[in-house]
């Protein structure tokens, strides 16, 4: 539950702060399929895209999301970056906040080091000032700890400096022969310790079992917070390459959804049910079996697909009243607000298993009707 914590602290703030209310007149907000932002002494960089690279000089914050993300400037203040692949470099004044699947970084950090992903490489050219918490399912420490550092994973290797005590939870860890640990370290594990020759622990070793935690109330709003930022952060994921490749079909089921709502509905209702029913159909005879497979592997796809198509859906009838075209960056922020409506009536009891069937409904027809080329009209034109 700790790492889940980390998580939700590393990048929720991303997505309450992505869009400033009030931006300074020299911040920098960009979003796009591809987005290089190059700020010279600039108050806050914001960005968003499928790859995104922020550089320069920034007097406060840097924000930063999307499929790639390769931020390697000079923060004054706090940076919080997002996506699928992630990469921090340069210097951050206080906090740095990373999460993706794969993260990477070799930054030095004043304050405040707060990492999670599926695979988090700590580089050598990394300095954290003060306490640095990290999680992953593999994770590899090898730049250096001035106060200490909590790390949670399933493998974890240190090889680098840490000053102060040191506490890993982790079914396997190994601390390697280039490792300095100035201070105690915990091991909570079911299985030793890896101390390889060479390795220095000036401190007190203390191998324990994993600890029981009491579940209370912060740890179920962590949970569902947990929850929230996952199922927002990769549907936004998704939504960002949708609209960066595919930025007509996107409008054409939108289109579809908002002026013929009951007719998608109902050719949605008939995919959910007549796809899964055809595929094992094709899958009795021996020609057809590739296909019905497929089909079926697919399908969980289509259905993360249609549930992002009815964010889109819902965003546009909410906030595009007047029904104008949309720039990229809006229709990414419009996305984000959508998603967070569904996920957050998704966990309603009842409640949210009819809501993601009527948005799935909707977004498959939307889908259906955008591949079939059946729109109301023609398509919208994309804003600039």
């Amino acid at each position: 539950m700790r790492s889940v914590m980390l998580f939700v602290s590393a990048a929720a703030a991303f997505f309450i702060q992505l869009a400033p209310a009030s931006a300074q007149m020299d911040d920098i907000w960009r979003a796009g399929a591809r987005v290089h932002a190059v700020a010279s002494d600039h108050e806050n960089v914001s960005a968003a895209g499928a790859i995104v690279s922020v550089r320069g000089t920034v007097r406060q914050d840097v924000r930063a999301a999307g499929a790639e993300v390769d931020a390697d400037a000079s923060a004054g203040r706090d940076s919080w970056l997002a996506g699928a692949i992630v990469t921090a470099r340069g210097s951050v004044a206080r906090h740095l906040y990373a999460a993706g699947a794969r993260v990477s970084v070799d930054a030095k950090v004043g304050e405040k080091l707060s990492v999670a992903g599926a695979r988090v490489l700590i580089g050598p050219q990394t300095d954290v000032s003060g306490p640095a918490r990290i999680a992953g399912a593999e994770v590899a420490f090898s730049g250096t700890a001035r106060r200490g550092a909590e790390i949670y994973g399933d493998t974890v290797q240190i090889d680098g400096r840490i000053s102060g005590d040191l506490r890993i939870v982790a079914r396997q860890m190994t601390v390697g022969k280039g490792a300095v640990i100035d201070g105690n370290v915990r091991f909570e594990s079911f299985n030793e310790p890896v101390i390889e020759e060479g390795a220095q622990i000036t401190g007190k070793q203390t191998v324990t079992l994993p600890q029981p935690r009491r579940v209370g109330p912060e740890n179920v709003i962590a949970g569902i917070g947990a929850i929230v930022l996952f199922a927002v952060g990769a549907g936004f994921l998704l939504g960002l390459i949708l609209l960066a490749g595919a930025r007509g079909f996107i409008e054409n089921s939108i289109m579809a959804m908002r002026e013929a709502p009951l007719r998608s509905a109902l050719i949605g209702l008939g995919v959910l049910i007549l796809l899964p029913i055809l595929a094992v159909v094709l899958m009795v005879t021996i020609v057809g079996v590739p296909i019905g497979l497929l089909t079926l592997l697919a399908f969980p796809l289509l259905l993360f697909i249609g549930s992002v198509l009815a964010a889109f859906g819902l965003s546009d009838r909410l906030f595009n009243r007047v029904q104008e075209p949309r720039s990229f960056g809006a229709r990414l922020l419009y996305l984000i607000g959508g998603l967070l409506i569904l996920v957050l009536l998704g966990l309603v009891p009842f409640l949210g298993f009819v809501t993601w069937m009527l948005a799935l409904m909707f977004g498959l027809g939307g889908l259906w009707q955008a591949l079939r080329g059946r729109t109301a009209g023609a398509a919208i034109p994309a804003a600039a």
